[in-house]
């Protein structure tokens, strides 16, 4: 049996001897990587990281709501309708997972248009969706009596976290545990992130003053925050969003699509990692 964590965000900072380090403590024998926006970044990593079994994989946004799609050779346009996306997965033969249904707008739920989605598994628990309790404990009410696979996943955004949550799958590849996996062959191996103060704390600051901690994707200035709402217009690709934070040297604004597909194509990622020390 295989421990393998199918939901997990890799920053391009993270090192790769940190990251094989945290595999070795923990147990885990392989995950997938589901960055939003691109996946050449999870290909650069599945070459180097060949101590574990790793999925290229991709957060995708449906109109309707994020859709894991694992196993990924070509990237899954954003934006489709959640019917299209998983269709495009299943194009390519890779797993179309409903992650954090119940989250919110960034969920697709398995009930009324969505309760027949062609997926392939639904993720009941989501380790840092814990602390809201809501969405681990619809997604269980909502999935109990259904006849599809159901997973547990980390939704990891650092080194440590990855492998919280896991699931033990029968096979030695990806083809055999992508089979397992569509035939319900899973045990979900789940670790409770409790409400604690720091975690509000943390939560707290990152909602009301995250963007103290980023840069103009532009300029690199620093951002400011108001009350007034800016709608603004992407320097690349022309999308419009409105928004408080600002860049406080201009006016200027780039997606996080466009920002993405700059900042994480493979020349970039190595200059940045070359220039930073980290290892490649």
């Amino acid at each position: 049996m295989l421990k393998i964590d199918f939901h997990v965000h890799i920053r391009r900072f993270h090192r790769l001897a940190d990251i094989r380090r945290h595999l070795k403590a923990i147990g885990v024998d392989g995950f997938a990587i589901t960055n939003f926006w691109e996946i050449d970044f999870a290909r650069w990593l599945q070459r180097r990281l060949d101590n574990a079994l790793i999925f290229v994989g991709k957060e995708i946004h449906s109109r309707d709501g994020h859709i894991l799609g694992i196993g990924l050779q070509e990237n899954v346009p954003d934006f489709c309708s959640a019917e299209e996306t998983v269709a495009l997965i299943h194009d390519q033969g890779g797993l179309a997972i409903l992650p954090h249904p119940f989250l919110g707008v960034a969920s697709v739920a398995p009930v009324g248009r969505f309760a027949h989605l062609s997926v392939d598994a639904i993720e009941v628990f989501n380790y840092r969706a814990g602390p809201f309790f809501w969405p681990n404990s619809l997604a269980w009410l909502f999935t109990r009596r259904k006849r599809i696979p159901l997973v547990a996943n980390s939704d990891a955004k650092a080194i440590e976290t990855i492998g919280r949550c896991y699931n033990l799958v029968p096979g030695r590849n990806q083809a055999e545990v992508f089979a397992a996996v569509r035939a319900g062959r899973i045990q979900r191996k789940t670790r409770m992130l409790w409400p604690t103060s720091g975690w509000a704390w943390r939560t707290a600051r990152q909602v009301l003053f995250g963007y103290q901690d980023s840069i103009c994707g532009v300029c690199g200035a620093s951002l400011r925050r108001g009350w007034k709402r800016h709608t603004l217009k992407c320097v690349q690709c022309g999308w419009q969003v409105q928004t408080h934070t600002i860049c406080s040297r201009e006016p200027h604004f780039i997606c996080k699509s466009c920002r993405t597909q700059r900042d994480y194509s493979i020349e970039a990622i190595e200059r940045y990692r070359k220039e930073h020390g980290l290892d490649g």
